[in-house]
């Protein structure tokens, strides 16, 4: 062998010790290594597509449920609107007819008002005085004119005699005499009645209401309208809660020249009139009831024995009180 190819031999034997010294360790592997190697590839691989896939399907859901929650909102969002818009303009109807509801009953009130006032003014053109009171069966008041005016009551304080009496119970014998003193305004029944049932009841009742202890013991009294009505607050309670209230609203139901009883079924009073050279008036008082409206009214005039001037003036200030309660009914003013 020639010198220039032992030493090529030696070269190539060193270029091959440094290829197997350089090489990879699995590629220094035996064959059966090799191939475990190769399966634990090969199943890492399904299982990352097996992840890979549940992870498409999961991030696929997602953006479905979420297009569709989208969708859903958009139409909650559209039915929200829908509504809202359907509920102003549901509002806007109901204020429209509020609103002609409380017009069409003002005007009716404003009249009342005026034709009330115009009563007034024609009775007080003749020379007479004029006042009434009007309140609610709780005692509150609701319209007045001159309440604190003095007028004489005449045979109107025989209505709360009786019914005063009778909340301290008059006996069943007196029946005759109440009926005589109410109906017809018997002055000699109502003096018996005092003489023999008394009028103590009475009495303390004036007196509670600011009466002099001097007056409160007469036979008949000066009272204003205010005076004249909280009596009838006291007492009207009889007529409906007493024994003997059948037989008392039978008795005050339509008394003799009484305009307020004459108002309605359920209204009840007792009026009275004089005319002399030194007394003279034409009075009502007692309760009206009309249904789901009650209330207690006074009215006095100073010109004797005018029924029909009476009339008048409590036609209107009934005529107003309904007016001005169906008002307050539709403003909700009133329950």
């Amino acid at each position: 062998m020639s010198p220039r190819k032992a030493t090529r031999n030696a070269e190539e034997a060193r270029h091959a010790r440094r290829s197997r010294a350089s090489a990879p360790a699995h590629a220094q592997a035996p064959a059966g290594a090799t191939s475990k190697v190769a399966s634990a590839v090969q199943a890492m691989t399904w299982v990352q597509i097996v992840i890979f896939a549940c992870v498409g399907i999961a991030i696929l859901a997602l953006i479905f449920f979420g297009i569709a929650s989208c969708e859903r909102k958009a139409h909650v969002g559209a039915w929200q609107s829908e509504v809202a818009q359907a509920a102003e303009l549901t509002h806007a109807a109901l204020q429209a007819g509020y609103e002609d509801r409380v017009a069409s009953l003002k005007e009716p009130l404003d009249k009342a008002k005026a034709d009330l006032d115009a009563v007034v003014r024609s009775i007080e053109q003749q020379g007479f005085d004029v006042g009434y009171y009007v309140a609610a069966t709780d005692g509150e008041e609701l319209f007045s004119y001159h309440a604190d005016e003095v007028f004489y009551a005449a045979s109107s304080i025989k209505g709360p005699y009786v019914l005063s009496n009778f909340s301290e119970g008059v006996p069943s014998g007196g029946r005759g005499l109440v009926e005589e003193a109410i109906q017809w305004s018997d002055n000699a029944a109502y003096w018996y009645l005092r003489v023999n049932y008394g009028y103590e009841a009475l009495t303390a009742q004036l007196l509670d209401i600011g009466v002099s202890e001097e007056d409160a013991s007469k036979t008949y009294v000066h009272l204003t309208p205010a005076q004249l009505a909280t009596l009838w607050l006291k007492n009207y309670w009889v007529l409906d809660d007493s024994p003997d209230a059948e037989f008392l609203r039978s008795v005050f139901e339509s008394p003799e020249n009484a305009p307020v009883a004459a108002l309605g079924e359920g209204s009840y009073s007792k009026g009275g009139w004089i005319a002399t050279e030194s007394l003279h008036c034409t009075v009502d008082a007692g309760i009206v009831d009309h249904g789901d409206n009650r209330y207690v009214m006074a009215a006095m005039i100073s010109a004797g024995e005018d029924e029909e001037l009476l009339g008048r003036l409590v036609t209107a200030i009934d005529a107003y009180e309904q007016a001005d309660y169906a008002y307050l009914k539709a403003t909700g003013e009133l329950s």
